[in-house]
């Protein structure tokens, strides 16, 4: 990156032109210069404690308006003044002491809020937390306890109390990268746009990271606004933000109007878990502080404030996920092309922990087997298929359809079963002036007739169904979660059982058999009553302790100890004189270890150091 200044002409054009060392050049239009507009422009003498603030205006542009300079970091206001434009160069000199350290925005708005330029500058006070490693020894060997103690002090010395975080990683298997760390991506890379090369170089002692901050702010720092189109269409956040896990929804009447004051009741059998509330005048509920449970089923209940649940209508907000999109062809180099040495032993110590470890457990003459794939049934509990659980051609279990949860029966069908389709079926009349041809609409596979059991009992006679269309709400109006499985009967081999139980009799067609198995397993599945949903959360990801072996004088290793990590703490905590102190084993292997250490105190001032211990 580079900058140099360039006054542009009216009505000229410029090109950049790069000769490169090869001799070749590459030839850039540069954008068309705007007849009318401001330049903002910012000095940072680092020897003054203040910024230099230039606003350049076209003679078209000075018109006495009145128009607002802001100062930003970190999402909070720190600056502001009002400027009128009645000459065509203003200045202003801004202390660098009402912004903290990191990227501050300044911005130039209308008087109606509309930004017409932006500029941004990165501020350094100087004041992020200093951190000192202290070991008992210089040097360690395998197995060793190695006691580490961490002081940390604000800039000028002041023992500080905060959270912070620490890894420890064995050099001959893992480039530790100090790069990207927490100082480098909350003051740097996370208010600017792309990739930043070696972020951490920023804030190292090298005499042209001044310079080269400033153009990073000029080029990745650069923003443009959209005006008509983000005017044009009402913004609104996509996703909510989530403090902490809660079921929310609403309830509505009839005529689509909301139902305030309704008792909803929420509760897991599982558990032994109740809870209850009403809507307020939006129709709204939500319930909070609910039990973190990983797997965990809900049934909510909504009546009306005299009670009874006729015209109730009863939705939940349930999670979706964000788009994912995916690469065509990612080009994704396989780790061992052009790997480094380093990368090559971290492969070979894991080859070697295996066989170590599989040495213990078949014994030094055991052989390995070729690798055996074993099939197995997918089994319905409690269902009715004549064939046997499981037995069909196409089977879709409990954990099959929990992953589909709120998607129909109709739906999952549709996409899940091939050739399941709804068509119809021209049925020919005898050849009597009396009967003519008729024209029947149903559900098939191929060219086979759908018939839906549930629990071994037609669904025809557990619900009045007159017409395809019965069937197309019944399917529409169930969700995935609601059953236990799904057995789909095709092939002659698993309808033939089927067809001599509910045969055709003397219609002349084929049949397929699709067998639901509910919950209950009493024929039906609930009739979803009015104001009446069953919730199932995603499941939660419980926190795991980081695995650390312990070292005793008796201590018999029977396995090799090649861990690349050595340690990780992700919470030591400082007390009042800024101190705390840890622990950890060495590993097998004479190396080197790097500790990184990051975190920030209770005022938000972030710290970041690196620091090594040898083994021998």
């Amino acid at each position: 990156m580079g900058s140099f200044r360039l006054k542009p002409v009216a009505g000229e054009t410029y090109l950049a032109i790069l000769n490169l060392p090869d001799g070749k050049q590459k030839i850039y239009n540069l954008p068309k210069a705007n007849a009318e507009g401001t330049v903002l422009q910012i000095e940072d003498d680092l020897n003054k404690d203040s910024l230099l603030l230039t606003l350049q205006i076209s003679p078209g542009m000075v018109n006495n308006q009145t128009c607002h300079l802001l100062g930003l970091a970190r999402g909070v206001t720190c600056y502001g003044a009002k400027l009128i434009l009645k000459q065509n160069k203003i200045e202003a000199h801004i202390a660098k002491a009402l912004f903290p350290t990191g990227i501050a925005h300044f911005v130039v708005l209308e008087d109606s809020g509309r930004p017409i330029n932006e500029r941004l500058v990165f501020i350094d006070r100087h004041d992020n937390l200093l951190f000192d490693f202290k070991t008992e020894d210089r040097i360690y060997h395998p197995h060793d306890s190695i006691p580490v103690s961490i002081k940390v002090t604000d800039a000028r010395g002041k023992p500080v109390t905060g959270s912070f975080s620490l890894a420890v990683t064995d050099n001959g298997q893992v480039k530790a990268d100090s790069s990207n760390n927490i100082v480098s991506n909350i003051l740097l890379t996370s208010d600017l746009k792309g990739s930043v090369e070696d972020a951490g170089w920023y804030f190292g002692n090298d005499q042209l990271k001044e310079l080269a901050l400033d153009n990073l702010m000029l080029t990745q720092g650069w923003v443009g606004y959209g005006w008509k189109s983000m005017l044009k269409d009402n913004i609104t956040a996509v996703y909510k933000p989530e403090p902490e896990f809660g079921i929310g929804g609403r309830v509505m009447k009839l005529i689509n109007s909301p139902l305030k004051n309704a008792k909803i009741v929420l509760f897991s059998p599982a558990i032994n878990f109740i809870r209850d509330t009403v809507s307020n005048q939006n129709g709204q509920f939500m319930f909070t502080h609910l039990p973190q449970a990983d797997t965990i089923d809900y049934v909510i209940q909504a009546t009306k404030k005299g009670g009874g649940n006729y015209g109730v209508d009863l939705s939940v907000d349930e999670f979706k996920p964000a788009a994912i999109v995916k690469m065509a062809n990612p080009l994704i180099k396989p780790w061992y092309v052009n790997s480094d040495t380093t990368a090559l032993k971290l492969s070979d110590n894991r080859k070697k922990y295996q066989q170590e470890k599989d040495k213990m457990l078949y014994g030094v003459r055991g052989r390995v087997l070729k690798e055996v794939v074993i099939k197995s049934t997918k089994i319905i509990k409690g269902s009715q298929n004549l064939n046997g659980p499981g037995q069909a051609d196409l089977v879709f279990d409990e954990d099959d359809l929990l992953k589909v949860a709120k998607k129909s029966l109709l739906r999952l069908l549709q996409e899940k079963v091939k050739d399941f389709r709804l068509g119809t079926h021209v049925f020919v009349a005898h050849a009597t002036p009396v009967y003519s041809n008729v024209i029947f609409r149903w559900y098939f596979i191929n060219d086979k007739f759908v018939l839906f059991i549930v629990d071994g009992i037609p669904l025809y006679k557990s619900i009045p169904i007159n017409s395809v269309d019965d069937i197309t709400t019944f399917l529409q109006s169930h969700n995935a979660e609601d059953v236990k499985g799904i057995e789909i009967n095709y092939s002659k081999i698993y309808a033939s059982n089927y067809e001599a139980r509910y045969g055709a009799g003397n219609i002349l067609v084929q049949l397929a058999f699709i067998e639901i198995t509910t919950r209950t397993g009493k024929g039906n599945i609930y009739n979803n009553t009015p104001g009446v949903y069953h919730y199932r959360p995603i499941p939660l990801t419980m926190a795991k302790q980081f695995y650390q072996p312990k070292y005793t004088t008796i201590t018999k290793s029977t396995l090799p100890d090649l861990r690349s990590t050595i340690h990780w703490d992700p919470n030591i905590i400082t007390d009042e004189n800024g101190e705390a102190r840890i622990s950890f084993y060495a590993a097998d292997q004479p190396t080197s270890y790097t500790l990184i250490l990051q975190g920030t105190d209770l005022k938000g001032n972030l710290g970041f150091k690196t620091a090594t211990i040898n083994v021998k």
